[in-house]
């Protein structure tokens, strides 16, 4: 057996680490990167877009009721409708600008013009507040502080001033209005900026945890090299030369120690992501296809844990009974299930005489948590665990909200915190208004009676998130007591306010949803909304206001508890982005993680073979093999040079001394590797490969047969050369020559033709360069 290059050659620098890269078996590409700041400005403008447009065709619907209007009008409406709708669009899809808030301005402005809004009641349907506040909204998207406080304040005094020239009445209709939503643009810019500085320190924290991990990563590399190189392959070596001695066992002892460690399970958000740790364990190959949404459930923790179980016994068994070191698991994500399927192709057995392990540890595991285990087998056919869990409907809901909760913590680290600012600032801001319209004497004062409990359970709703998200009963006077305080205060109001700003009990009623809207689901928050929008339907109906009407008084909920859900969401994507960087921590700084990816499919064997070198039964050949193979882990790595080194290894284990100098990795490694499974057809003695990453060198002693030369002259091409000996066949490559300087003259040369081009040849690297 030919013996390895010498082993105080240089050792390799750490192969540069890709950011999305996870050591083990499979690789997760990169995440997306998009900063928080950025995630959280894009929600933003789609959630103010989103509330833009709404107001837009709610002023349509008003505007289609209208009796008799003259032409001017019409072209008004239609001019009102195209401007602010431009705007909506653009900040729909991201492109918010100062424009943009000058045209929703002018569309104010327009509205003036239309019938009776000089007089319209403050907050009616056809009212110009429904374009008071498209304007203060955006200038919160589009401008900072200044920018904004400019905007509310020539804003404001604009429509007060046009209000004005309705008389009094108008004077004060103005001032409410403005002063409602002046509180509540208010309360969105302090939510929006509070955020905003949210996402810039989480974005700080997660590029911060990220250099960490790279670093970390970069050691563990580091030291996973190292080992190999200094005591991996000298252990190997020693114990092919002499495997009986006591010093040999122990150093044989400490490497698979380090090897195998098995190291303490960390808690990680996605199944997936515990598979590297489960195939270190069983001591396997593994490849993991995921299949699936890039957002998984998150599974309940009896369930990932009977999962995590049965999947590692699964492995365990490929690696006892298969006759293989390698498995394949494919994990199928759908909206409410997980499906893990466990694939070998070893000898198989006969599912019918199930062993104890099987029966217990997968089988009964998964019925115990209400899921399923299939294992389909028979002898010589391979083996296939397929394992499944599908959420009830009450498990589904619980577990979107388990995980939102989870998300928003990570982002933000205390929801209840998060929750009771932002309903603390919008209860200020309508309560502010309600002091300003109780200046009319038109509202009843049971209003403010009712304010005082749906604050109080606004309150309660905060303060039961600090630990956790909502049960159900929570939940259940989220929805109704809102709905109660409806039905008792708007009954006592005239028709002629319904859906006007006296009628603020409707906005205020909202904050006990909009506090369950940062962890609940799409559902919950429609069926909490519903018992209010019956309520709403009804008081409009007893009271006969207009059809045209109804869509205004049952959007004043609906918006204001989307608009938070949306902020919401932007912030539990940040937190998802966390807990992947976390998972990326916890799975790729683990040195036999690391060590297992290095040494790919020899990992098994080596892990074997040094087991049988502690217990003094490991022959010398096999050692010699193994020591070798784990060198060539060390310069030819990942699976682009998988087929290589499996090449190397065939070669070895049929007896041909193989002199193997890998500086640096081939450039052609699959040709290479197709070439040496020809040259290993024709029974060689001797070998000698050298690698750089331009040049390739094979000696083949004795010259292969006729017959296989003629097989390798195909596969020629891309640089490779044959010269064929008395005794041995040369194959050689080299990487194209490529222009490196380029010298073109400035003027025409003697007879006005163009000056000549020059080319540099590139200098050839010798081997003492690469050396040094």
């Amino acid at each position: 057996m030919g013996l390895p290059a010498p082993l105080d050659a240089p050792i390799p620098a750490p192969a540069p680490i890709d950011p999305g890269y996870r050591p083990g078996v499979f690789q997760v590409g990169p995440g997306d990167r998009t900063s928080f700041a950025a995630s959280i400005e894009r929600g933003l403008q789609y959630a103010i877009g989103g509330v833009i447009l709404a107001k837009t065709l709610v002023f349509v619907l008003a505007a289609g009721a209208w009796d008799a209007p003259s032409d001017l009008q019409l072209a008004v409406a239609v001019v009102i409708v195209v401007l602010v709708a431009v705007a909506g669009a653009r900040c729909l899809v991201g492109r918010a600008g100062r424009l943009d808030v000058t045209l929703c301005s002018v569309a104010m402005v327009l509205a003036f013009l239309l019938p009776d809004a000089s007089t319209a009641e403050a907050g009616a349907a056809e009212s110009p507040i429904i374009h008071l506040a498209e304007p203060l909204l955006l200038s919160v998207v589009v401008g900072g502080r200044a920018f904004f406080s400019l905007t509310v304040l020539t804003v404001n005094l604009t429509y007060i001033g046009l209000r004005a020239l309705g008389g009094t009445d108008g004077a004060l209709a103005g001032l409410q209005e403005t002063s409602f939503l002046t509180g509540v643009a208010v309360a969105v810019f302090v939510l929006v900026t509070g955020l905003r500085a949210a996402s810039e320190r989480a974005e700080a924290t997660l590029q911060s945890q990220r250099s960490t991990v790279s670093d970390r990563r970069r050691r563990t590399d580091l030291e996973a090299v190292a080992f190999i190189h200094d005591e991996l392959v000298p252990t190997l070596l020693a114990g092919s030369m002499a495997p009986e001695r006591a010093e040999t066992r122990r150093a044989a002892e400490r490497a698979l120690r380090r090897l195998v460690r098995p190291r303490t399970s960390v808690p990680v958000a996605r199944l997936e992501v515990a598979l590297p740790e489960l195939a270190a364990r069983a001591g396997i190959t593994v490849t993991v296809h995921v299949v699936g949404a890039s957002g998984p459930l998150v599974l309940p923790d009896p369930v990932r844990a009977a999962l995590e179980g049965a999947v590692g016994e699964a492995l365990r068994n490929v690696a006892r009974h298969s006759g293989q070191d390698a498995a394949h698991v494919q994990v199928v994500q759908g909206p409410w299930s997980v499906e893990v399927v466990v694939r070998d192709d070893g000898r198989g057995f006969d599912p019918g005489v199930e062993g104890v392990g099987l029966r217990t540890s997968i089988i009964e595991r998964m019925t115990a948590v209400g899921g399923t285990a299939l294992v389909l087998s028979r002898p010589g056919s391979g083996t296939e665990v397929r394992l499944g869990w599908t959420a009830t409907g009450l498990a589904r809901r619980r577990s979107l909200v388990e995980e939102n909760d989870l998300l928003l913590r990570t982002a933000v680290g205390s929801p209840a915190r998060a929750v009771s600012t932002v309903c603390g600032w919008l209860a200020a801001g309508y309560l502010v208004s309600a002091l300003l319209l109780l200046v009319d004497g038109r509202s009843p004062a049971g209003s403010m009676a009712v304010a005082g409990p749906i604050l109080l359970l606004t309150g309660a709703l905060c303060w039961a998130q600090r630990r956790g998200p909502l049960g159900q009963r929570w939940l259940t006077a989220a929805a109704v007591g809102p709905a109660l305080a409806l039905a008792i205060a708007l009954p006592a109001y005239r028709p002629s306010d319904l859906g006007t700003l006296h009628t603020w009990i409707i906005e205020l009623s909202s904050l006990p949803i909009v506090a369950t809207a940062w962890t609940s689901t799409a559902r919950r928050l429609a069926l909490a909304l519903l018992p209010s929008s019956l309520v709403l339907v009804a008081v409009a109906l007893l009271a006969g206001i207009a059809g045209a009407e109804v869509p205004h008084l049952l959007l004043i909920q609906p918006l204001n508890v989307v608009f938070v859900a949306l902020i919401a969401s932007m912030l539990r994507r940040a937190g998802r982005a966390i807990l992947d960087a976390r998972d990326d921590d916890s799975a790729v700084t683990d040195l036999p993680l690391r060590l297992r990816t290095l040494l790919g499919g020899e990992y098994g064997a080596i892990s074997a073979a040094l087991g049988d070198q502690v217990a003094g039964r490991l022959d010398a050949p096999r050692a010699a093999r193994l020591a070798q193979a784990a060198r060539d882990c060390l310069y030819l790595r990942g699976e682009d040079h998988a087929a290589l080194r499996h090449e190397l290894g065939a070669l070895r284990a049929d007896g041909v001394v193989v002199r193997a100098t890998n500086r640096e990795a081939p450039g052609p490694s699959r040709r290479l590797a197709e070439l040496l499974a020809q040259v290993r057809a024709g029974a060689p003695r001797e070998v000698t490969l050298t690698t750089f990453a331009d040049r390739v060198s094979v000696v083949v002693i004795p010259a292969p047969p006729v017959e296989r030369v003629a097989a390798l002259t195909p596969l020629l091409d891309d640089g490779w050369s044959l010269e064929a000996l008395d005794d041995a066949v040369v194959l050689g490559w080299s990487a194209p020559e490529t222009e490196t300087e380029t010298e073109t003259g400035t003027g025409p040369g003697p007879e006005g033709t163009p000056a000549p081009v020059v080319l540099a040849d590139r200098p050839t690297r010798t081997d003492e360069d690469a050396r040094r």
